[in-house]
C-alpha cells in the first residue's frame, strides 16, 4: 500500500536540512510515494519538489490536502507561523511531523496537545538530537550502565548568531540535556549574562536544575562566542561519557563519543562516515516517525512530551531569573 507524504514550508531550512532525509526515505522504499509539497512562494515550492522527488507543489495547503489526501504531514514553516499551521493538520487527523518549537508558548502548545488528543492523531516533534548517532549510542551505554546518572552538563556553543529569537534554537540543548538524563525535569533556575554592545536576546544563559530522577543538570548556551560547538557530558559513580556531536568549527565532520570507566577510556566512538543528514539525527528522526505511523505505534518525541522544553524555551525569551517549577502541572515559576 502506497504511503502518501505531503510537505508544508520549503524555505532555506526545509532545504539545506530536511529535502535529503525524505528523498533518502523514499529512496529506500518504492512504497513512499512523495506527493506534494507547498510554499506561499511557488517558484520556492516547485524548486523544492525538482530537488527532493516530491511530484507536486502547491500554494494553498488546503487545496494540497483536499486533492493528495496524504497519509502523513510534514510542517516545516517559521515557529511563529507553526502552531496555526499544525492545528489546520491535526484537525484533518493526519499524522504529522512539525519542526520545533511545536509552539511559541505554553498555550499554543497545549491547544495542539487537546486538538491532537480529540482527533487521536500521531504526531512527532523534530528535536534530531535524540536521533543523532552518538546520542543514541550514549543512551545505549547509558541504560546498560551508568545508574543512577550524577549529572548530565550540555553545551551549545555559536558565534555571530544574531538572530532575533535565538530561544527557538536554544530549546535544542534543553531537550537534549532531558533526553541524556532520561528523566523529565523537576526544577530549574536561569542565569543570564550580560554582554556589552549585544542585545538581550543573544546573550549567554545558563540554566542549572534538576530532573525528577535527582540527575543535576547543567546547560551552558552561548549564541556570540568565537566558533561552533556543541558537546555534553554524562557522570555517574565511576563512570563518564564524553560526547562532541557538532563541531568543534563549523567545518568539523564527525563527532565522537568517549566512555570513561575508572579513568581509562573503555571504548571510542564515531560517527565518521555518515552523511549530514545521518550524523545530525535528521535521516533516523524522519525514518522513525514514517515507520511508527505505518505500523500505528505513536511517534516520539511528541507533543505532549514537549512542555517542559516549551516552557524553559518562553523563560529563556523572557530572560525569566525565578525558578521554574515543575512539581505542579501548570510549570509554574516559584
Amino acid at each position: 500500500m502506497c504511503f502518501k507524504i505531503c510537505l508544508i514550508g520549503c524555505g532555506d531550512f526545509a532545504s539545506q536540512v530536511h529535502g535529503a532525509a525524505h528523498l533518502n526515505y523514499a529512496n529506500s522504499d518504492p512504497s513512499v510515494e512523495l506527493s506534494a509539497c507547498c510554499d506561499l512562494n511557488g517558484e520556492l515550492a516547485k524548486a523544492f519538489g525538482a530537488r527532493f522527488g516530491y511530484r507536486r507543489y502547491y500554494t494553498d495547503m488546503e487545496a494540497m490536502m483536499d486533492r493528495e489526501l496524504p497519509d502523513a504531514v510534514i510542517v516545516l514553516v517559521m515557529p511563529q507561523a507553526t502552531a496555526r499551521v499544525a492545528s489546520a493538520v491535526l484537525r484533518r487527523g493526519i499524522p504529522i511531523f512539525l519542526e520545533k518549537p511545536p509552539g511559541m508558548n505554553l498555550k499554543e502548545i497545549d491547544d495542539l496537545i487537546t486538538i491532537a488528543a480529540e482527533y487521536m492523531v500521531p504526531n512527532q516533534v523534530a528535536f534530531n538530537r535524540r536521533y543523532m548517532p552518538l546520542m543514541l549510542r550514549a543512551r545505549d551505554i547509558i541504560e546498560e550502565g551508568i545508574y543512577p546518572i550524577q549529572q548530565v552538563n550540555y553545551s551549545m556553543i555559536r558565534y555571530a548568531r544574531d538572530d532575533p529569537d535565538f530561544s527557538v534554537t536554544s530549546i535544542h540543548a534543553i531537550d537534549a540535556a532531558m533526553f541524556l538524563a532520561g528523566s523529565t525535569y523537576r526544577k530549574m533556575n536561569l542565569h543570564f549574562e550580560v554582554l556589552e554592545g549585544v542585545e538581550a536576546s543573544r546573550s549567554n544563559v545558563s540554566l542549572y536544575g534538576e530532573c525528577e530522577s535527582g540527575t543535576s543538570i547543567n546547560i551552558n548556551i552561548q549564541p556570540m562566542a568565537g566558533y561552533l560547538s556543541e558537546s555534553f557530558s554524562v557522570h555517574g559513580v565511576g563512570v563518564s561519557l564524553l560526547g562532541e556531536v557538532l563541531g568543534p568549527g563549523i567545518k568539523a565532520n564527525a563527532g565522537r563519543l568517549e566512555h570513561w570507566v575508572g579513568d581509562e577510556i573503555v571504548g571510542v566512538y564515531s560517527d565518521k562516515g555518515h552523511t549530514k543528514s545521518s550524523r545530525t539525527g535528521i535521516d533516523g528522526e524522519f525514518a522513525a516517525f514514517c515507520d511508527a505511523v505505518r505500523s500505528g505505534a505513536m511517534p516520539t518525541p511528541s507533543l505532549e512530551d514537549c512542555r517542559h522544553q516549551i516552557r524553559l524555551m518562553e523563560a529563556v525569551r523572557n530572560r525569566e531569573c525565578d525558578v521554574i517549577d515543575f512539581s505542579n502541572s501548570h510549570t509554574e515559576t516559584a
